[in-house]
């Protein structure tokens, strides 16, 4: 099991900027646990396994020019509780506890974060438990340090099991009394986190039951104790402590009381001494809360103020809330702001119908092929042309969305072309291009992303489409056979990504030789690749290359699977993977308007137009495709067979290739999904419904909300004003393309394709 630690650069940064920031010894004094030398001294808390342990292994403690001082935690909250009373400078601990007391007020400040592997906090068991699953927790005796992430990642836990935690009985003791319980049979279960969870599972006397992957973000927080005002610092001389105490101050009692109980601030603090003894030792003596406060409890009988609501009190979902959770942009770090994304907020997308978009599922291509026919007169096609494209991006953009995907394909317009001219008519709407590398040189394409970003100032992001039908590859002039195609993308991205360095590039693979490759400026910011596949070749390109893997809108268990799948190849590769997921969407005020909107779509179809799109959806080499026709249980146009999860609706792929189901329901019930989704890893939600525009309104003002309520996304925009929005046309009547005669391409197969079908002797749209 991977172990959940920062990094050593993330543990060496923030103390050399503290130490520099540090204008004498600090308020902790001498311990016989140091490191190096010098009259400056850091005082760093951490826990069993931390920090020091990992740098000092690591052999960056030899010879400081400025002495370490540590003192050991039993967990996080104590931890912050020094913090808070200066009885340390900085120290390390996981993403809830710091959540818990930026409720109470604590004035303590995050330096630095770092990502790591949650898999390290787990709910274990002993070896010979007959529990096998999450659920069986309910009823079972739990161990957990109380405030602490496992606390978290318990709590989590049950909830993805359907439980909540009045359903187990929750025994709430510090790592060594809980260890000390959990190999005497005294509890059922411990939650806890690494280096406790390898120690159990290295000794054989436990086997993990679940862990936090797919539960929490894996963060791991810097948190230092704030430096005061220099306008109520007071000049002293030369040698004193903070106390007026001549230095060293080892026993060192001062005499200022002013008339009340010496403050945190003039106690001592040294190893061992009353200040950070009592941080450590602070819940073994339980205080009576002032009259008509509340208390905020850290773990069992610790406050770290008397005037804050009891996080008992405090519904999970909005800790989610807080700016910790939300973002790197809602954290204080006194001028070091965290790497972008860090946090794992979602990310919304829309889509754009560069194929023309309409009402139904069959009825909306703009664009004919070889004069193939419906039985009946198309009527409410919209083409997809710049006014109309317009009026759906400026709406994305209104509405919040971060970026729409523009797809590619024989049946669309030229993703890059459209997309760059609708930048002129948006501000900060990103667009997601979907492009094929089997026809396009890799140092040309890098070329065109640089110039896109310049032109654009930085709203580009590229996805990349392999290819998974043949037919359409070879309308381009690729005749690989399916695996081969993932082995030239791989190459194609080391070709990008060589260029994009900024120095002459040379290449030389099985498909691309490339000498001196070079773009005249390289892209700033460079684009994330968006990328996707479910073939056992697509999974090491993915591994390798993509910043974003992209699936399609599968149930939760097996898109569960697919992120197990890439985030192991990554791990193996040293490599970070995030995820995304492609959906479309039926969101209405209430679940009945919103299945009422599925089932006209479903009327609009008959099994003959369904057999035959699935007939040939079921050529595509494509392995995503053949699992998206897997869950249309043999097109079948019963609603009931259809919702092939809760709220997952398989319908749209009867007729469509790629991304075949929508999430229906309530816009509380979509919100749901997206957060069972998100809970699993899920971070990008590429989402569409037809027709576009209409839909993008339902959705960002219905579901959208709802996100923010949960902290998932941040509080939304204030709205425009009246006379902004008749400059942008917000909520315009979608003007309707003039009646295609007669038929139109059908369903399509794999990627960011246009979802179109060839189907003689019949055209049936998809």
């Amino acid at each position: 099991m991977k172990s959940f630690r920062p990094s050593l650069a993330a543990l060496l940064l923030p103390l050399a900027l503290l130490a520099s920031a540090c204008s004498g010894a600090s308020a902790a004094g001498e311990s016989s646990n140091s490191d190096g030398k010098g009259s400056l001294v850091l005082n760093v808390g951490d826990q069993k396994g931390g920090a020091e342990a990992l740098l000092r292994a690591a052999g960056e403690l030899d010879d400081l020019p400025y002495r370490v001082t540590w003192s050991t935690f039993t967990s996080g909250p104590p931890l912050l509780e020094a913090v808070n009373a200066k009885a340390v400078d900085i120290g390390s601990v996981g993403n809830t506890p710091p959540v818990f007391a930026a409720g109470a007020g604590s004035k303590i400040t995050v330096v630095a974060a770092s990502h790591g592997d949650p898999a390290g906090e787990a709910i274990l068991v002993p070896e010979d438990s007959p529990l096998r699953t999450a659920r069986d927790l309910k009823g079972r005796k739990v161990a957990v340090a109380q405030g602490s992430s496992a606390h978290f990642q318990l709590v989590a836990a049950l909830a993805k099991a359907g439980l909540k935690p009045s359903d187990v009985r929750v025994t709430l003791l510090q790592p060594a009394d809980a260890l000390a319980a959990f190999t005497t049979g005294k509890v059922d279960a411990w939650a806890v986190w690494d280096p406790y969870t390898s120690q159990v599972l290295l000794s054989g006397k436990g086997r993990v039951l679940t862990d936090g992957r797919g539960s929490v973000n894996g963060l791991n927080f810097q948190v230092a104790s704030p430096r005061r005002s220099p306008t109520r610092r007071r000049r002293r001389p030369s040698g004193t402590s903070s106390s007026g105490c001549a230095a060293p101050r080892t026993g060192c009692t001062s005499t200022r009381r002013s008339g009340r109980r010496r403050g945190r601030r003039d106690r001592p603090a040294v190893r061992g001494g009353p200040g950070l003894r009592e941080a450590q030792q602070r819940h073994s003596r339980p205080r009576r809360p002032r009259r008509g406060g509340h208390r905020l409890r850290a773990e069992d009988r610790r406050h770290l103020r008397r005037t804050q609501a009891d996080p008992a009190e405090v519904p999970l979902r909005g800790l989610r809330g807080h700016p910790f959770q939300q973002g790197p942009a809602a954290v204080d770090h006194r001028g070091a702001q965290l790497r972008k994304g860090l946090l794992m907020s979602v990310h919304l997308h829309w889509f754009l119908p560069t194929g023309g978009d309409g009402r139904t599922l069959v009825d909306r291509h703009a664009y004919t092929d070889g004069g193939i026919t419906r039985n009946r007169t198309v009527s409410g096609v919209r083409a997809p042309d710049i006014d109309y494209l317009v009026q759906i991006a400026k709406a994305a953009e209104q509405l919040g969305f971060e970026a729409v995907l523009t797809p590619t394909g024989t049946w669309c317009e030229d993703a890059w072309l459209t997309t760059v001219a609708l930048a002129q008519h948006t501000e900060r709407l990103k667009f997601l291009v979907a492009f094929r590398p089997g026809v396009i040189s890799p140092v040309l394409a890098a070329q065109m992303a640089s110039t896109y970003q310049r032109i654009t100032r930085g709203r580009l992001l590229l996805n990349v489409v392999t290819g998974g039908d043949s037919a359409e590859q070879r309308r381009f002039g690729d005749h690989l056979d399916h695996d081969r195609r993932y082995a030239r993308t791989a190459e194609f991205l080391s070709v990008v990504r060589g260029v994009w360095s900024g120095r002459p590039y040379d290449f030389e693979g099985e498909h691309f030789h490339v000498e001196g490759g070079l773009t005249a400026l390289p892209p700033d910011p460079l684009p994330e690749i968006f990328f996707g596949g479910s073939s056992e070749a697509a999974g090491p390109v993915a591994a390798e290359h993509a910043d974003v893997y992209l699936t399609w809108g599968e149930p939760p268990w097996q898109v569960k699977e697919k992120i197990d799948w890439i985030r192991r190849l990554a791990e193996e590769r040293g490599r970070t993977v995030r995820f995304g997921i492609r959906l479309h969407t039926i969101s209405r005020d209430s679940a009945r308007e919103a299945w009422a909107t599925a089932d006209r779509l479903l009327s609009d179809l008959d099994d003959e137009t369904v057999a035959a799109a699935q007939e040939l959806l079921g050529r595509s080499e494509s392995v995503g495709q053949q699992r998206m026709l897997a869950l249309h249980r043999g097109g079948s146009l019963d609603r009931e067979r259809l919702e092939i999860s809760p709220n997952l609706w398989a319908g749209v792929g009867l007729v469509r290739g790629g991304a075949g189901t929508a999430l229906v329901g309530s816009h509380a019930d979509v919100a749901d999904r997206i957060e069972e989704y998100h809970d699993l890893g899920v971070e990008h939600f590429v989402l569409s419904g037809y027709p576009h525009l209409e839909e993008a309104y339902w959705f960002g003002e219905g579901v959208t909300p709802e996100l923010a309520a949960r902290g998932l996304l941040p509080a939304p925009r204030p709205p425009r004003s009246s006379a902004s929005r008749r400059r942008t046309g917000a909520r315009p009547r979608p003007r309707a393309a003039p009646a295609a005669g007669a038929g139109r391409p059908v369903g399509a197969a794999g990627g960011a394709g246009c979802g179109k079908i060839r189907t003689p002797p019949r055209l049936v749209e998809a």
